[in-house]
């Protein structure tokens, strides 16, 4: 077993048991110990296996409080309520001792570890992991309504969130929306959200629809739910506990996606591809008639179609108050407007960002130059890696240029003639060596104190070509003290 400790709870530190955090652990756990539901007390020779297994189980749910993962739990739990309900109340009279004798076990080890206290609502209530996520998914529903048919792109969540939705006085820093269906509708578009959804109901469709008709198929006498012939093994395992079991193993999994990001784990698939594997065996078996599986089919349709529906209207909802437009182009590129009545002539600043001039979240930065602006401004936010030239990049109408730290090296291509305003932010690098011909206006930004040299010679450039100077009070190449004030009073 690995102990991080970078994952710790009350100075105890969380167990992840070689996973790559706690999460990760406790959804592995939680698909795991629902397997251990088929065996039964009624099997020949019950004793021994049964405690055994029930002795097995105890361990696994220790194990699972050690790594005070919360999501688990509440997976674990829909887990439960789905075992009982598809089963039926004639099996639950015959096992509650069984559910009696797992509750004390669960809850034994919840208060034994501390994860009790973790749980309630006192400390939830002021719990960064649990405000921080809120505040993540918040932005991701107004992401999937930003671009809901095309997506922010593969790999572009969390970065995306953090420019362009995170509040621009937070630094927390995330990779995906810990949140597997929110990662798949944020960055594949709603359509293949609606999809992943539409496989998972026609999965777990087919599981109750199979557990609660079986029918015996297969080798074995026939099997009813809640009485009637049973056909136990050795373990006193029957077809609908079996089938019940991997459809409870499904549904842990997808309560548990929608506490972390968990698909994008390829050994996190394991179990719930043994499960997908069991239930789809079953439905072979039984050979399913056109009308069932169109019942099945349409169930997971119309399960995903309300899902991606709901995302896509809580994301509008979400989105009412907010005073910018944001939504992704092609090439990466982002579109930024503030709302409110438009020019017919408006003004269109390409915008070339540069992390060493903004930071690591230079969309904050626009963000913050469109909201203290005094007139409606649109910006569209160029990928700093993005090959594109800059003549490639103008549409129709008039263009303003701002080139920040390196990105003024695009000064050398064609096409720079072609805007009205230009200007250049906190400069990397030497000058180009052609004057370019800027029809409106140029103006040159440079810090204070310039610690990289390269005043003296853009002082020069500036000269040369006609460009107006202004100093920003920044020491260094960082403007981000002085932005947006700079840019604002330049303009005025």
């Amino acid at each position: 077993m690995i102990f991080e400790a970078d994952f710790l709870y009350a100075g105890q530190p969380r167990w992840n048991l070689g996973w790559a955090t706690p999460n990760y652990a406790g959804a592995f756990l939680v698909t795991l110990v629902v397997l251990g539901w088929v065996l039964s007390p009624r099997a020949r020779g019950w004793c021994g296996w049964w405690l055994l297994g029930l002795g097995a189980e105890g361990a696994l749910y220790f194990l699972l409080a050690k790594t005070y993962s919360r999501g688990a739990w509440v997976a674990l739990g829909c887990a439960a309520v789905y075992f009982i309900a598809v089963m039926g109340f004639a099996q639950l009279k015959q096992t509650w001792r069984i559910w009696m004798m797992r509750l004390v076990l669960c809850v034994g080890c919840v208060v034994g570890t501390g994860l009790v206290a973790r749980l309630s609502p006192g400390y939830m209530g002021g719990d960064g992991a649990t405000l921080n996520r809120l505040e993540l998914w918040r932005g991701g529903l107004r992401m999937c309504a930003a671009a809901p048919l095309q997506g922010w792109g593969a790999g572009e969540s969390g970065r995306a969130y953090m420019n362009w939705f995170q509040d621009v006085d937070r630094s927390e820093g995330y990779t995906t929306m810990v949140n597997s269906y929110l990662h798949v509708g944020v960055e594949q578009g709603l359509p293949t959200l609606a999809g992943v959804m539409g496989v998972l109901f026609v999965l777990l469709a087919l599981s109750w629809w199979l557990t609660r008709n079986d029918r015996g198929f297969g080798a074995g006498r026939e099997t009813m739910v809640g009485g009637g012939k049973r056909a136990d093994g050795a373990l006193g395992i029957t077809r609908p506990a079996l089938l019940a079991a991997v459809g409870a193993s499904l549904v842990a999994w997808s309560v548990a996606n929608a506490f972390t990001t968990l698909w994008i784990e390829p050994k996190l698939w394991f179990v719930p591809g043994l499960a997908v594997l069991i239930i789809l065996g079953a439905a072979v078996q039984v050979r399913l008639t056109p009308a069932l599986w169109v019942w099945v089919c349409r169930s997971g349709l119309v399960g995903a179609g309300v899902m991606a529906g709901m995302v896509w209207m809580a994301g509008v909802w979400l989105s009412a108050g907010d005073s910018l437009v944001v939504c992704p182009q092609a090439k990466g590129a982002i579109s930024v407007q503030s709302k409110g009545k438009r020019a017919e002539t408006e003004t269109v600043w390409h915008v070339w960002p540069d992390s060493a001039v903004l930071g690591p979240t230079p969309g904050k930065e626009q963000r913050r130059w469109v909201e203290a602006s005094a007139v409606p401004l649109s910006l569209l936010v160029h990928r700093a890696d993005e090959a594109e030239s800059v003549e490639g990049s103008i549409g129709a109408g008039p263009h303003g240029m701002v080139l920040f730290g390196r990105q003024v090296e695009r000064l050398a291509q064609s096409g720079v003639e072609n805007f009205k305003r230009v200007w250049l932010v906190h400069p990397l690098g030497a000058p180009p060596r052609r004057a370019i011909k800027v029809p409106g206006e140029a103006r040159l930004v440079l810090p204070t104190v310039d610690e990289a040299g390269n005043g003296p010679a853009w002082r020069a450039w500036a000269k040369a070509v006609g460009a107006r100077m202004v100093e920003s009070p920044a020491v260094g190449l960082d403007i981000r003290a002085a932005w947006p004030r700079v840019v604002v009073e330049g303009t005025r």
